[in-house]
Parts: structure tokens; C-alpha cells; sequence
């Protein structure tokens, strides 16, 4: 099986099987919601090759779906919710492939390009645009903020952050010698949640303060795929205790059915310290070669 992951589309050649489905997509997302534009800003495409010695198997054995990150500008002539759009979008697209959805309003979008930021300059100008009903084109970016100050306030963000992640981290240790095991993994979701958001501040240029994991993750991979920063999965323990650390926001505090021992919090204590201190090394990497002028300016 080979994986290809285009984080900025645009620059990389689109196959005809790959551009069936943006527009599968964009015709399912605009039957599910009114948009103004859609855009892809990163994809991981599985392409699937099942040989052996007895002829050709069928095309779909063991295929997994394509999973793509879109920013989503929905119509303002029918205003709803940003949660609801991204909900909408994504469970109209689940059966055809996982997309995680970022909605922001033709507003947003513009004041963030007017404002010089990375994250919407790159997607609007090397993301492929998979519908525009061509009702409200997009600003000019802005590019004169000085780079020292950007990557100032990146590096401010990092270390509030960092610092947030390292607390709720020494928190989940306290409370797991005490015994209060559910506030453990509570402490432990929100130790890996601030260090996600921070990641994707840094790297990319993009704020968010998503609770969820999954979401979080699929949003690095897209955007930053080498950074390695999920929670090991290689094991049926892996996957139950990583199962666990991402019901930590609701299930651990409020759910009567959440059960975890004090193994389990112990080992996921060691994983969240490998990924904090990970993204700790790789944030301060990325900052360095910012001050440097070894990576693309650094804008917000």
C-alpha cells in the first residue's frame, strides 16, 4: 500500500481518480450545506495494490477511504454555526471519504489574508479550490508585517502554551498518586489538547482551541505530516489507552461507565510526556530557523 500525502495540493499534480472524488466531495457538501467556497489544503491518499499468485482480486479489497482537510467558507446568505456546518460537512462526507472540516466565514478568511496570515495565505494560494459559487473573491494578503515580530509572537504563544501542557501534566502525576484517577486523564487530555493547539500555531500559522484529539491530529498530519506526534497505536494496549486519553475532555469526568486503573494512567503519564516533550523540541526547532531565515517567514 502506498500513502501520499500532499499538504499544500496545489503544487502536486492532481490524478484523475483524485480529482473524481473533489468533486464527489464538493457536490455531497454542497447538497448538505450552502457554501461559498470550498478548498482543500491537505489530503492523504492510499493507493492500493492487492497481487497475488492466483489472478487479480477485486479493486476495493482491504481499500481505505482518502481523508482530506478542507477549509469550508459557508454562504452568508443562510447563517448557521460554525460547529454546525463543520458537523454537516463531515458526516454528509463520511461515507465516501474522512474529511476534517475548518469553517470560517468569507469574512474571517479576508481579514485574516488582510492581516498577513500564513495559514490563509498558504490554503488560498496553493490549496486547490474545489467549488466557488463566485459571488465574493478573496483579499489581497498582506506580507510587509515585519518577520521578527511574527515569530515573536509565535514564540509567546509556544512557551504560554508549553507551559500550560507541562502544568496540567504535573497535575495528572499529583492526582494520580492520590488516587483520583478520572481527573488524571482529564489532565492528561488537556496537557495533549494545549500542546496540539500550540503545535499547529507554530508550524503552520493557524489558532484553534479544538477539544478533540482525533480532530487535532488529523489537522498535523494534514498540515505537518512529519511531525510523529499521535499517540502510539501499534499494540491493543496502545490503542486502549490512547482510546482513553481522548475521552478524557467528557467520558472521564461525567460518564459513570469510564474505568481506568492506575496502570493505565501510569503509562499514559509516560506517553503524554514523550509527546509534549516532542513537540516541545519541534516547536523550538521551527522557531529557531524562523529567526534564522532557514523556514517561510513566520506570519499569523
Amino acid at each position: 500500500m502506498e500513502t501520499s500525502i500532499n499538504p499544500n495540493a496545489k503544487t502536486a499534480a492532481i490524478s484523475q481518480s483524485e480529482n473524481g472524488e473533489f468533486r464527489r466531495l464538493a457536490q455531497i457538501i454542497v447538497d448538505a450545506v450552502e457554501v461559498e467556497k470550498i478548498i482543500c489544503f491537505g489530503s492523504v491518499c492510499h493507493h492500493v495494490v492487492t497481487k497475488n499468485c492466483f489472478g487479480d482480486l477485486p479493486a476495493e479489497c482491504n481499500v481505505k477511504r482518502n481523508s482530506y482537510s478542507l477549509l469550508v467558507i459557508p454562504s452568508a446568505n443562510r447563517p448557521l454555526a460554525q460547529s454546525i456546518v463543520q458537523r454537516q460537512v463531515e458526516e454528509a462526507c463520511a461515507p465516501v471519504a474522512e474529511v476534517t472540516a475548518i469553517v470560517h466565514t468569507m469574512e474571517e478568511v479576508n481579514a485574516a489574508l488582510r492581516c498577513g496570515s500564513g495559514f490563509f495565505t498558504a490554503v488560498c494560494s496553493k490549496g486547490i479550490l474545489i467549488h466557488d459559487n463566485g459571488t465574493s473573491p478573496f483579499a489581497a494578503p498582506d506580507a510587509d508585517a515585519p518577520v521578527s515580530k511574527r515569530s515573536m509572537r509565535r514564540e509567546e504563544f509556544w512557551n504560554k502554551w508549553h507551559g500550560l501542557a507541562q502544568g496540567f501534566l504535573q497535575g495528572a502525576v499529583f492526582f494520580h498518586n492520590n488516587g483520583l484517577l478520572r481527573l488524571a486523564v482529564y489532565l492528561l487530555h488537556q496537557a495533549v489538547q494545549h500542546c496540539y493547539c500550540g503545535v499547529l500555531r507554530v508550524t503552520v500559522g493557524y489558532r484553534t482551541n479544538a477539544q478533540n484529539l482525533n480532530r487535532l491530529i488529523r489537522l498535523i498530519d494534514t498540515s505537518a505530516p512529519n511531525l510523529s506526534l499521535a499517540p502510539p497505536r501499534h499494540s491493543a494496549e496502545d490503542m486502549r489507552l490512547a482510546e482513553v486519553l481522548c475521552k478524557g475532555y467528557s467520558d472521564a469526568r461525567y460518564r459513570d461507565s469510564f474505568e481506568v486503573s492506575e496502570e493505565q494512567v501510569a503509562g499514559l503519564i509516560t506517553r503524554v510526556s514523550q509527546i509534549v516533550n516532542t513537540a516541545d523540541r519541534t516547536c523550538r526547532l521551527r522557531l529557531q530557523q524562523l529567526k534564522d531565515g532557514k523556514a517561510a517567514p513566520a506570519t499569523e
